[in-house]
């Protein structure tokens, strides 16, 4: 059987990949202040240009901070374009420059939950989210702790391969989100492993649990894999805090897992919430994350 990454990619794979790979590597040489400069230029353009993301976008402002004059929540939408398409070229930095280069960079908080964490001979699941700073994030913890990845296949396979190739550089492995025994196993070796399970997957796999006061497909994994792998569980979060300075939090979640997943999956959602609320825009909210509804209920897109 031929797998996703063994397929021959089609013509415009290979040009959409290539001309990706070249605009990476061009914007990961670029000065910090110029990276923000374009990221501005291309939020104001995508604003207008990609309707779809913009109308989810202002949606989730809309149903997240209700308590904000629409004027804003526009505001912090188009914030949020900004932050994304940075996090982006944040993301190329991360894959294309020397992972040492940031070590000045780097602040922390709550660290020793970390440090306790890996003296044990226990494994350590880290459950973080999409924040924007994602891969700088991943780049960023590799300077504190060997670890793996859990990550999502890239439909396109030689995009997939240059995701992969550029992790690795400061990862001990990429592990696929569908490959549950290989996750199992890395925990109970004692390793550590980060993964972000705050996506919408759909009904199947998730239970509907509160986030920003509306209900949320929430994936119960977190739980079951935790206890499976033996492992200490400890919640991470991200941001830039400053100019050119990034923040890793760490944070231990009491009696987790507590043998409840609905309680669980409460407490990551209600730790999620409180951590975006500090930087608002520098979240994942051009994708629908209210996407999946209970039954019965209407598509709030």
């Amino acid at each position: 059987m031929v797998s996703e990454s063994d397929k021959t990619p089609s013509f415009n794979q290979r040009l959409s990949a290539y001309s990706l790979i070249t605009f990476f590597y061009f914007i990961s040489f670029c000065p910090v202040f110029v990276q923000k400069v374009i990221a501005k230029l291309v939020a104001v353009l995508s604003w207008y240009l990609i309707r779809s993301r913009r109308k989810i976008t202002l949606k989730n402002f809309e149903l997240c901070f209700e308590q904000l004059s629409t004027t804003e929540q526009i505001r912090l939408a188009k914030h949020c374009f900004y932050k994304n398409i940075l996090g982006y070229f944040q993301t190329a930095s991360s894959w294309c420059r020397p992972v040492s280069r940031f070590r000045n960079t780097l602040t922390t908080q709550g660290l020793e939950h970390l440090t306790e964490a890996i003296k044990s001979p226990k494994g350590t699941l880290i459950v973080g989210g999409h924040f924007t700073i994602l891969d700088m994030a991943g780049a960023l913890l590799s300077l504190l702790t060997p670890y793996h990845s859990v990550y999502r296949h890239h439909n396109n396979p030689l995009l997939n391969q240059f995701m992969i190739r550029s992790r690795l550089r400061f990862i001990k492995s990429c592990i696929d989100r569908k490959d549950i025994k290989t996750m199992i196993r890395t925990l109970k070796k004692g390793d550590v492993m980060w993964y972000a399970p705050d996506q919408d997957y759909g009904r199947k796999h998730s239970i509907f649990i509160d986030f920003f006061n509306h209900p949320a497909a929430t994936i119960t994994a977190t739980s079951r894999l935790a206890k499976l792998g033996q492992a200490n569980v400890l919640f991470m979060s991200y941001f830039e805090v400053s100019h050119k300075k990034y923040e890793l939090r760490f944070f231990k979640p009491e009696n987790f897992p507590s043998g409840d997943d609905y309680k669980d999956a409460q407490i990551y959602n209600q730790w999620l919430s409180d951590e975006i609320k500090q930087y608002p825009t520098q979240y994942l909210w051009l994708h629908k994350r209210f996407k999946t509804r209970p039954i019965g209920e209407k598509s709030l897109y």
